[in-house]
């Protein structure tokens, strides 16, 4: 994937779900598969590299590289990689006193094996749960344990209401949490080291506020994660932003580079969470560092140095305080091809 012009920008996703995944929306028509392949080699040219992500197992994955290799589907891609997805124990409140699980990505290297990750990876990671009768269940994780202990589970529920209950699968699924203890342990083994990177989503983040019960949990969690999932809903973004003019941002490229720059003022600067007062503004600063972008360059360059007053509300600007006070002087852009 080297190009001789340095870096380039290229489409990663990370997160797709196949038909085999436990929980997916592609029905069970019998050509599912081939909707779903056409659907891939119909993406944007700019699209070169899927993380194939169907939670605890490998079958998406090890389907999708049969399909290429051997079939010579998917040409357009160039890369896919093995993605395991937990629920892990670590829990974050959010509104009406309901809780959401917390959901860790494993991102293997494609120079992982399949046979590898079940056997060194997934066959180590014990885990137990207690049912209604006292009774423990204490298994390796594979999809016959996991039915079994929603085979169990669905035994202490009434009959009339196993109607509102999914499969043995699913049920055992669905309350399965992983120690991540547990994780982090299995991937020190040295056929993991240096091939796998760790992700985590950025809502489920926020949404463990900050306490003196969570903080160490909160901490802990983001500086080992190589990457934070992040997303934006359209349709929501624009019913609550009607009211701005995002006349400024003139291109798609300056609005990704200015939604970087507006994270990175949040997190440096600690802005406010809700319920909660401000934390401690850390003394560190950022230089923002591009590849260089002859078409953005003195555009981009302007709207760092002139931020619109709407952007201040996104890291809780606070009295007397310069605008981006934790963005260093003004954006560099460097040719990638020069730097080693």
């Amino acid at each position: 994937m080297n190009d001789p012009r340095g870096s380039v920008w290229r489409k990663w996703d990370l997160h797709v779900h196949t038909p085999a995944s436990i929980v997916h929306h592609f029905g069970n028509q019998e050509d599912v598969w081939e909707k779903f392949l056409k659907d891939l080699e119909s993406l944007p040219s700019e699209f070169k590299v899927l993380g194939i992500n169907d939670y605890m197992f490998l079958d998406g994955y090890e389907r999708l590289l049969r399909e290429k290799r051997e079939n010579y589907r998917l040409e357009n891609i160039d890369l896919l990689l093995p993605v395991i997805e937990f629920r892990i124990e670590k829990f974050a409140g959010v509104d009406f006193g309901s809780f959401k699980r917390m959901n860790l990505h494993v991102i293997f290297s494609e120079e992982v094996s399949v046979e590898n990750i079940k056997s060194q990876f997934l066959n180590t990671l014990d885990q137990s749960y207690v049912l209604n009768d006292g009774q423990e269940w204490n298994r390796a994780i594979t999809k016959e344990s996991i039915s079994d202990l929603g085979r169990s589970i669905k035994e202490n529920i009434p009959a009339e209401e196993l109607e509102n209950y999914g499969s043995d699968l699913i049920e055992g699924f669905n309350n399965l949490n992983v120690k991540e203890e547990q994780i982090f342990k299995a991937l020190k083994r040295d056929c993991f080291i240096g091939k796998n990177l760790i992700a985590i989503g950025k809502t489920e983040w926020d949404s463990l506020r900050w306490s003196d019960a969570s903080i160490a949990t909160k901490k802990s969690i983001i500086n080992k994660a190589d990457i934070v999932f992040t997303a934006v809903d359209n349709i929501k973004f624009i019913k609550e932003h009607d009211e701005f003019d995002f006349k400024e941002i003139q291109s798609l490229w300056q609005f990704m580079g200015f939604h970087l720059t507006l994270s990175l003022q949040k997190c440096m600067q600690g802005a406010k969470q809700s319920g909660t007062r401000r934390k401690k503004q850390s003394k560190n600063n950022c230089v923002l560092v591009f590849d260089h972008q002859h078409r953005e360059q003195n555009n981009f360059t302007d709207l760092i140095l002139n931020p619109p007053v709407w952007s201040m509300t996104y890291y809780d600007k606070v009295k007397h305080q310069r605008d981006l006070a934790k963005i260093i002087d003004v954006p560099h852009f460097v040719d990638s091809k020069h730097v080693e």
